[in-house]
């Protein structure tokens, strides 16, 4: 057994254990997360609240798995530059968050094709105030898929299993 097998071992002993005990083992295509929310955001059978609340709650899921996946990677680091580089894909991921909540904001609001000059809006608040049509929840939902990819790129370079804290609610279908 080579070191960095040991190091795998050892890290995935450590902190594979600590997880939720009843959540499975997935890779990183086949998740929980998908699995219990892609019918409730395809779903025409729900409220338009059920339907953003779903939203919000799929970017609260991903946003706890990527900062579970992200602790453990700090965990396995033994460097001190790789957990810099570490700290830096969060800040990175971070701000492309933001900017990405711009773009799609400009792209989603209304009141960008009435009045594209953003000095004729009185200020930021009176331009958000026009979004329509759920955006913020296609917002939260963006902000959602952004964690997912990022955690399932580096899920799919694990080798092994990595154990999802995620546990859909037993008492729904």
């Amino acid at each position: 057994m080579t070191s960095k097998e040991a190091q795998s071992k050892d890290f995935q002993s450590e902190n594979f254990e600590k997880n939720v005990e009843d959540t499975e083992e997935y890779s990183g295509s086949d998740n929980p997360i998908d699995k219990y929310f892609t019918p409730k955001l395809k779903s025409w059978d729900i409220s338009e609240v059920e339907f953003r609340e779903n939203r919000e709650a799929y970017k609260k899921a991903w946003k706890a798995e990527y900062k579970n996946v992200m602790k453990s990677l700090k965990k396995k680091c033994v460097y001190a530059e790789d957990k810099r580089n570490i700290n830096s894909l969060e800040k990175n991921i971070e701000q492309q968050i933001k900017v990405e909540k711009k773009v799609l904001k400009t792209e989603l609001t209304e009141a960008y094709e009435t009045n594209p000059d953003s000095s004729k809006v009185k200020n930021d608040f009176s331009r958000i105030s026009l979004l329509g049509h759920g955006t913020r929840e296609r917002l939260s939902q963006s902000e959602g898929e952004i964690y997912r990819d990022v955690c399932i790129r580096i899920l799919n370079l694990y080798t092994g299993k990595y154990k999802f804290k995620f546990c859909a609610p037993k008492n729904e279908n």
